[in-house]
């Protein structure tokens, strides 16, 4: 059985995964069939309809890839981690954090929950 950190790093692998086939099996190898993925600009269920998301969103950046920046931080069955979306050069685009939540038994990403930019100071 894959690691939490395991199947995060392959779900963040999947948003850089150019091959819409090599997409589709890697996600439907760490995301159970009808998991949820929901952004500020997206509110998606189903495997096949985040394999389309990220293909969108690969064509209005091309070149850019996706990193997760901190460690993937679980209790119970839920985690967050911190990424960011960078150009070819390196440079930063965008920042975010995501919450996942995943199988009871920790096998499979049921939905993630993804928040854009650094949190404000209160």
């Amino acid at each position: 059985m894959m690691t939490t950190d395991e199947i995060v790093d392959q779900y963040c692998a999947a948003w850089n995964e150019t091959e819409i086939e090599v997409r589709r099996n890697s996600l439907a190898s760490i995301c159970t069939k009808n998991g949820q993925y929901i952004d500020p600009r997206s509110d998606l269920t189903g495997l096949e309809a985040l394999v389309q998301h990220i293909e969108k969103i690969q064509a209005g950046r091309p070149g850019a890839t996706i990193k997760r920046t901190s460690s993937v931080d679980v209790h119970h069955h839920l985690g967050r981690f911190n990424w960011h979306l960078q150009d070819q050069t390196g440079n930063v685009l965008l920042e975010g954090l995501d919450i996942v939540i995943f199988s009871s038994d920790l096998s499979a990403i049921e939905k993630i929950i993804g928040f854009f930019g650094p949190l404000n100071a209160a």
